[in-house]
């Protein structure tokens, strides 16, 4: 027979769960509690809530907010465009070389431009996020840093959905209001927070 006192302890347990007649199981034994002074399966429960509550505290206070996003665009963006020159010297230096006509070798139509300026921005965005645990050249100098939601380093896919979801139409006013996070970060599951460490 379950006492009340296993009963106690079981709904203060993280390892139980309630079956189709209502009654308290472990998740480990699959069965009503049956030891007497202690159990060997027993997790406190609170101890994970608590946890994950500082968790969100520490994301909530580490968040870089809109002033350092706002300077880790403009820094990246002038960085891309020192980018630009650096490719495009180096194709005049390659066209001098071969003997090859300099402007063959780049985008004539607004199209073009426009096709190279997107994979450009998509390949530093991804690149430098996943290659250096979630920094660009901007986020170096701001000290800050993308993670997932989880507080990891964000992997290929998630820089590359990032950077992607930076060209959807208006979303730098997704920034506008309460919230310091744009479309780019709440749809790739993505916070950018303060590297304190500089890690």
């Amino acid at each position: 027979m379950v006492t009340t006192s296993q009963l106690e302890t079981c709904k203060k347990c993280a390892n139980h769960k309630t079956n189709i007649n209502g009654e308290i199981i472990c998740i480990h034994t699959n069965k009503a509690p049956d030891f007497r002074e202690s159990c060997i399966f027993f997790e406190n429960k609170n101890k994970h809530e608590s946890a994950f509550e500082e968790f969100e505290k520490e994301l909530l206070v580490q968040s870089a907010g809109n002033g350092k996003r706002f300077a880790n665009y403009i820094i990246d963006y002038i960085f891309m465009y020192l980018l630009i020159i650096v490719l495009a010297l180096f194709g005049f230096i390659i066209a001098d070389l071969t003997g090859v006509f300099a402007a063959e070798l780049y985008p004539q139509s607004t199209f073009g431009l426009y096709a190279y300026a997107f994979i450009l921005s998509i390949s530093y965005y991804t690149l430098f996020e996943f290659l250096t645990g979630g920094r660009t050249i901007g986020k170096f100098i701001t000290k800050t840093k993308v993670i997932t939601s989880d507080g990891q380093k964000p992997d290929f896919k998630t820089c590359l959905i990032r950077s992607l979801c930076r060209f959807i139409p208006f979303e730098a006013f997704s920034f506008f209001g309460s919230t310091d996070s744009g479309w780019h970060d709440s749809i790739s599951n993505t916070r950018v927070v303060l590297n304190k460490r500089n890690v």
